[in-house]
């Protein structure tokens, strides 16, 4: 049995699977010296064969849960790992960010010793502005690194906004109260799931630790549909009445309605 448990959905990432390997094993190395074992659950979305030779790889390096599915959403694998883990502490990590190994630890500390069921950290954004300096060269990435500390954890504020950042931990029993993530939603599942856990009055603290490298490009999931992000958070506003609107067209209010008509 782990003690932790961090969750990665993969599709099409063949691109960072050997990079994602590289620091799921250093980081595996460093819980391990501080007696916390790690296991990685990875749900293989429509695995192609360069991606399976990847993970068959690392199979017996890493203690390491591999399930290969058809293609389902985000939160619908999370939802499958979770019930699949055998970690006590469930955490996620999408494929192209990095994880650092203190905060992890701290983080177990916290839930196991204190009255707290979900931590989260400061954290890295690097994100890719394209320019285009010399039409000879062409294009080329600048990145952009600044480091986010969300506030400490205040009630009306983490059901007004997304503040426990992407790599918060909780403790696994939590998810028998708050429930599953909607798998309906494409982008911000885990902000809607954590307004569930505020008024379940699950307790939330702050790690004052930077807990990873968090990425936005155009190709994932956080920096490629800005619309589809507006109409999911305005179906959050709406459901939990939060004092919060955004003017949206006749087929994007369509959406909203039928999210707020239809159950989990």
């Amino acid at each position: 049995m782990a003690d932790i448990s961090i969750i990665t959905s993969l599709y099409k990432s063949e691109k960072y699977l050997k990079r994602y390997f590289f620091f799921a094993e250093r980081l595996q190395r460093k819980l391990r010296r501080n007696k916390i074992r790690l296991e990685i659950v990875l749900i293989a979305n429509e695995a192609n064969n360069f991606e399976k030779k990847i993970i068959d790889n690392y199979r017996n390096k890493t203690d390491i849960k591999v399930f290969e599915v058809p293609r389902e959403s985000l939160y619908a694998s999370w939802n499958r790992g979770i019930v699949e883990s055998s970690g006590e502490i469930i955490g996620f990590w999408i494929v192209d960010d990095i994880r650092f190994a203190k905060a992890i630890v701290k983080g177990c500390e916290v839930l196991r010793t204190e009255n707290v069921q979900i931590v989260y950290f400061s954290y890295f954004i690097i994100g890719y502005a394209i320019i285009n300096r010399l039409r000879k060269i062409g294009n080329f990435p600048l990145p952009k690194i600044f480091l986010e500390s969300p506030i400490e954890y205040a009630r009306n504020e983490f059901i007004n906004g997304m503040h426990a950042g992407p790599f918060f931990l909780f403790k696994k029993s939590v998810f028998n109260i708050v429930g599953k993530f909607d798998e309906r939603l494409k982008i911000i599942g885990d902000y809607e799931w954590l307004v569930r856990a505020v008024l379940k009055d699950i307790v939330f603290k702050k790690v004052n630790l930077s807990s990873g490298l968090f990425f936005i490009h155009d190709s994932n999931i956080s920096g490629s549909n800005k619309q589809r992000h507006i109409i999911e958070l305005e179906f959050v506003y709406r459901k939990y009445s939060i004092d919060k609107s955004y003017s949206l067209t006749d087929d994007d209010m369509l959406i909203v309605q039928e999210l707020l008509k239809n159950k989990l």
